[in-house]
């Protein structure tokens, strides 16, 4: 059933890629503070500075991969249509899925 699970993620649009990404990323955070033994004091010590800031560049970082995979169906379509040339019959894209007459 691959067919099935690349045609559901194909109907998840963009803004609820990215979205779903960058929430799975602030949850993580979001646990990993809650159940970890890191805490925070007033005014901030530089020890616990150090690991917020280490934190957040590793948060900053994932978010940067997960946006990269979000994104990478772009990349391909992006690839696919320097190929293609609209004006010239032939091939052309790859059909995937049904087509559907406009009604």
């Amino acid at each position: 059933m691959a067919g099935s699970d690349h045609e559901e993620a194909a109907r998840v649009s963009l803004f609820g890629r990215i979205f779903l990404l960058n929430a799975l990323a602030l949850v993580l955070a979001a646990a990993l503070l809650i159940f970890g033994p890191a805490t925070v004091s007033t005014p901030a010590l530089l020890g616990e500075t150090v690991i917020l800031v280490a934190g957040l560049a590793v948060m900053l970082i994932a978010n940067a991969v997960l946006i990269r995979i979000g994104l990478a169906p772009l990349g391909r379509l992006t690839r696919e249509m320097t190929t293609i040339d609209l004006l010239k019959p032939g091939p052309g894209w790859p059909r995937r899925g049904t087509v559907r007459s406009p009604s």
